[in-house]
């Protein structure tokens, strides 16, 4: 009974991806090559990874009904950003065994703010869940206003611990000219 009533929490640990249609499977974050145009020829696609860490949750209620929205905060340490904090709210649907994101931001050290979207899918286990994500950067303030990209998230929640950990990899792009002096 205690696996039931801690379940929703340990989906709620997903940071996952928004799109259109629940997403029952992640997409491959494959990295598009390197780009320059004539009227955008700082923009270059680089290499995003990392490591987020969550450890403030919003409740859960109990009983879990079987859609419930989440929210969460943690720290990640991501290439181009340094040690961000993540901020998300997600809808996460038990039935499905899916959740998807309302907002997402990783916001930099200078305060710079990456936007992103998620969606994903996870598998329970015996201390919590397993799961992938899909997570789209779509702009944000400063060096990223102009930011997109994609990243697979692939982590573990651990619901007696009240914890969730998940690594980040995938491809950003970004004007070059906007991070200067960053």
């Amino acid at each position: 009974m205690r696996f039931l009533a801690t379940f929703p929490l340990l989906v709620a640990l997903v940071a996952a991806g928004c799109a259109p249609d629940a997403l029952t499977s992640p997409r491959s974050a494959t990295r598009p090559p390197a780009h320059a145009t004539a009227d955008r020829s700082n923009i270059a696609s680089l290499p995003i990874s990392g490591r987020c860490a969550l450890t403030t949750l919003g409740s859960v209620p109990y009983p879990a009904p079987p859609v419930f929205r989440q929210t969460a905060t943690g720290e990640c340490q991501l290439s181009h950003l340094g040690r961000v904090q993540v901020d998300f709210v997600q809808v996460v649907n038990f039935a499905t065994r899916t959740q998807q994101s309302l907002e997402l931001s990783y916001t930099a050290p200078n305060g710079d703010i990456l936007y992103a979207a998620s969606a994903g899918t996870n598998t329970p286990t015996s201390t919590g869940a397993d799961f992938t994500a899909v997570i789209t950067f779509a702009g944000g303030t400063g060096r990223f206003a102009n930011a997109r990209g994609q990243a697979q998230a692939i982590g573990e929640a651990n619901i007696a611990a009240g914890t969730s950990e998940y690594v980040l990899d995938g491809w950003i792009a970004y004007d070059a000219a906007d991070s200067a002096g960053k």
